[in-house]
């Protein structure tokens, strides 16, 4: 008879005879207590990593860590410097709450807050409902163009931000295209003032920068619809509206959701178009943060600033999400006609919008006009021969005159030009009824800016002139087929 010796595995808990292929049944006690496997730390760590959930986050890791350091530090920073105090040039650490305070009892400041939160909610919903016909239109029409249609869509927003945003100071201004085309057929017999440097030009502007942001989530939404819904809605009598009303707007709100946010948000803190177009009525509440960091140098102010808009703007985008994401009630309305028709011409005119102003620049900088206006003078390549930066090779001299009357000319060649490095320049406004002191600067004159900028010294307020010869003020308008001048 041949003998054998049972083991049991540790890990399974599988009883075996010893002989390779065999498994022997042993009666083992119910009562007798399983004994659970101990493992070391680094044996869990190493299992860990060779999950696919360790994986996951082994790829995830260097990323995470990155926008971590990126997006969460200067939160921070922003948030500690919210509860410290300024006194000219010294940090005080110390914890307090006035800059809050400030921030939201100050009247000019919560003047600002409002509106820049009415701009941001008005262009949020303008943009959202003007891009979802768009994007109605390239999923259920686009067929096998979709990619085209799409690509059409985003390539108005290849060009810079800024080069938009001038487009439309080009096309809003008082002497420029749209008051020159409504004269020029005669709508109107003198420009409209109330085009530009009010809210209404900064919605505008930001609607026409966001439509992109807003049409791409629409369109992914639309996407995902099941087509067989809205067959089956079709069967059963619901005309086009209803089935809309029904199916298609229910399902697709976390596509507008989406929209509303990705527009939202980000232009609460716009601060270059209502400095560009907005002038002194459409000023916002991102304007005043950037002073208060820039020349005012009040970084814990503006950072109370900065925290107070981010916290409203949170509890507004939530309570947008939660009014929207609701159950929507079923509308009851009647068959009506399928616009197809009328959403492709309308396609066609939300399209043209879009690159309208971004083809605009290009077509002025062939124009014999220094001046943005129609009917364009004649075809000229002399806009990009010279650039402007030759101006000062034709004799003209950049010179910068302190708020306070004072001036420093940089002469091209001279010792000036080499210094100017020392005062760069900056574009605030002069004090009325200053006249410019023809001097050189005075470095020791600033100490006490360079003590406060903790670098060169440069004037507070300096304004920028330039004096050219006859002969050299021919190349300034150069200047505009670089998307540099304006003459609005």
């Amino acid at each position: 008879m041949r003998s054998f010796r049972s083991q049991q595995d540790p890990e399974c808990g599988i009883v075996t005879t010893g002989i390779p292929g065999q498994i022997e049944e042993l009666n083992l006690d119910p009562s007798a207590p399983i004994l659970p496997v101990q493992r070391t730390g680094r044996e869990s760590i190493s299992r860990f990593l060779r999950s696919e959930t360790g994986k996951g986050w082994l790829t995830i890791s260097p990323p995470l860590l990155y926008a971590m350091l990126l997006l969460i530090g200067p939160i921070i920073v922003i948030v500690a410097n919210s509860f410290w105090s300024q006194d000219y040039l010294t940090i005080d650490r110390t914890f307090t709450l006035e800059n809050y305070r400030a921030a939201l009892t100050e009247p000019i400041y919560r003047d600002l807050l409002m509106r820049s939160l009415f701009i941001s909610v008005t262009v949020a919903f303008v943009t959202v409902v003007l891009a979802y016909p768009i994007a109605w239109f390239v999923s259920f029409y686009g067929g096998r163009y979709k990619g085209l249609w799409l690509f059409i869509i985003t390539v108005p927003f290849w060009s810079g931000y800024l080069l938009r945003i001038l487009s439309w100071k080009v096309i809003l201004g008082y002497k420029g295209v749209l008051n020159t085309g409504l004269m020029h057929l005669g709508v109107i017999t003198e420009p409209l003032s109330s085009l530009i440097y009010n809210v209404n030009a900064v919605i505008i502007t930001l609607a026409h920068s966001w439509a992109a942001f807003a049409i791409l989530p629409l369109f992914v939404s639309l996407e995902k619809l099941d087509r067989s819904l809205l067959e089956a809605a079709a069967d059963l009598g619901d005309g086009p509206v209803r089935r809309f009303l029904r199916i298609t707007l229910p399902l697709t709100i976390p596509g507008i959701i989406a929209a509303l946010m990705i527009v939202m948000i980000p232009t609460v803190g716009d601060y270059v178009t209502p400095k560009l177009v907005g002038g002194k009525d459409g000023v916002m509440i991102a304007n005043a943060i950037q002073v208060q960091f820039g020349r005012a140098s009040n970084w814990p102010l503006g950072a109370a600033l900065a925290v107070s808009t981010m916290i409203i703007v949170s509890l507004v985008a939530g309570t947008i999400v939660l009014a929207l994401a609701e159950p929507q009630e079923a509308a009851q309305m009647r068959f009506l006609p399928s616009p197809r028709r009328l959403l492709a011409v309308y396609v066609i005119l939300y399209v043209a919008i879009l690159y309208f102003p971004v083809l605009l620049l290009p077509v002025f900088s062939f124009n014999d006009s220094a001046t943005p206006k129609l009917p364009l003078v004649g075809f000229t390549f002399r806009w990009y021969r010279i650039p402007g930066w030759k101006c000062c090779h034709a004799g003209c001299s950049l010179e910068l005159v302190d708020c306070r009357g004072e001036r420093g000319g940089l002469e091209h060649g001279s010792g000036n030009l080499r210094r100017a490095r020392h005062y760069p320049p900056s574009i605030p406004r002069q004090g009325p009824g200053q006249r410019p002191y023809h001097g050189a600067p005075d470095p020791a004159r600033d100490h006490h800016r360079h003590i406060a900028l903790g670098g060169p010294a440069r004037p507070r307020a300096a304004t920028v002139a330039r004096h050219c010869d006859p002969g050299a003020s021919a190349h300034l308008p150069s200047l505009f087929g670089h998307g540099l001048g304006f003459g609005i």
